[in-house]
């Protein structure tokens, strides 16, 4: 069966990472935006999304199976599908939605590490595990770092959103390509999941404006 090398878990993870820390940062914002107070929200946001991110590595740890680079793959595409659907939950969804979503973002971040560390063996080779996590944690450090300063400016909280859900779902589809068993389902589905996620990605770049405005209107009334 094939597995992901460690240098190419540590790759994955930074990007993911990067993304998912983004989403939870777009979220708050989201949520500061309809409602104010940022300190609570950014708190409130954040740390739903640490303890969700607990959740779901305890979920995984009781899991008895053991992962492949497609299981990553499938935890990947939900993920950018979540991205996607997050900044229109807050706008939608009021606190339920938004709050729901950074739930949903937190428990299969935290799923995925783990899932990632099993699909590539890294425990098996001589720093393996070290270099995942020097990934994973690089990639939030420069999430935390760039998002505020530059992309929300550029971008704005849309845009923000598009790309980080079509990033995911490239890195899906990066999982996907050393998997075995390309015609089985289960092998079609995240790779459907992952295309389709990058394809509301994208739209979501380039009309982020369009959709901003229908978003605004929804959210305050005239």
């Amino acid at each position: 069966m094939m597995a992901l090398s460690p240098r190419e878990g540590a790759a994955l993870a930074m990007v993911v990472s990067f993304d998912s820390m983004a989403a939870e940062l777009a979220l708050a914002q989201a949520m500061t935006t309809i409602y104010g107070g940022t300190v609570v929200r950014y708190g409130t946001v954040m740390g739903l999304y640490v303890c969700a991110m607990g959740l779901g590595a305890a979920y995984w740890a009781r899991t008895p199976r053991a992962a492949t680079p497609m299981t990553y793959a499938g935890v990947e595409a939900l993920l950018a599908l979540a991205m996607a659907a997050a900044i229109p939950a807050a706008f939608l969804g009021g606190h339920g939605g938004a709050l729901t979503m950074a739930l949903v973002i937190g428990w299969l971040a935290g799923v995925e590490l783990p899932v990632l560390l099993d699909a590539c063996h890294a425990e098996r080779e001589a720093g393996g595990v070290p270099k995942v996590l020097g990934g994973d944690f690089l990639g939030s450090v420069v999430g935390a770092a760039v998002v505020p300063a530059a992309l929300f400016t550029t971008l704005g909280l849309v845009g923000t959103s598009g790309l980080v859900t079509a990033l995911n779902g490239a890195a899906a589809l990066a999982a996907a390509a050393r998997a075995d068993a390309p015609r089985a389902w289960t092998a079609i589905a995240p790779r459907a999941l992952a295309i389709l996620a990058i394809l509301l990605g994208i739209s979501a770049i380039l009309w982020r404006n369009v959709l901003a405005d229908w978003l605004a209107l929804r959210a305050f009334p005239a």
